[in-house]
């Protein structure tokens, strides 16, 4: 696959089983009462599911691969915040705006690694139009995450 359409699609499959594993684990935190135990499920699935694709790649890991500076490793702390955080959000907030929270935030810090090159990542300066784009994206998160009125 290496195509921008091929890219495209394996992101967009990606993006489509966000909501859904959101509101699956939100729902297992509801019956269960208890947040920590679904995201912890969620990340050992997660875990399984990585070491099935290494196992299928069928090459060693790269000698280096533990030798990398400590920080690298926060990706994994991030992600367990994500799972708590959208696990404990979706009951209370709704799952439609968590994720456009989530999204919005997402492509708001995509913008600013990419203009100050943060991380290691090329500097993509903010163009009028990009900035009008999240402009835009932002008044669109405050109309469409605001919940419904009390009835």
């Amino acid at each position: 696959m290496n195509s921008a359409i091929g890219y495209a699609a394996l992101a967009a499959a990606s993006g489509l089983l966000i909501p859904v594993m959101a509101r699956l684990n939100g729902t297992l935190a509801t019956t269960t009462g208890n947040v920590a135990w679904p995201a912890l499920i969620i990340c050992a699935g997660a875990f399984v599911g990585s070491l099935v694709f290494v196992a299928a790649q069928r090459t060693a890991p790269p000698p280096d691969l533990f030798a990398q500076p400590a920080y690298f490793y926060f990706a994994g702390l991030v992600m367990a915040f994500y799972v708590v955080s959208i696990t404990w959000l979706v009951p209370r907030f709704g799952i439609g705006p968590s994720i456009i929270c989530v999204v919005c935030a997402q492509i708001v810090a995509a913008a600013a690694i990419d203009q100050f090159g943060l991380l290691g990542a090329p500097v993509r300066p903010m163009s009028l139009s990009r900035a009008i784009g999240l402009v835009l994206l932002i008044a669109g998160v405050l109309l469409a995450a605001k919940p419904p009125a009390a009835s």
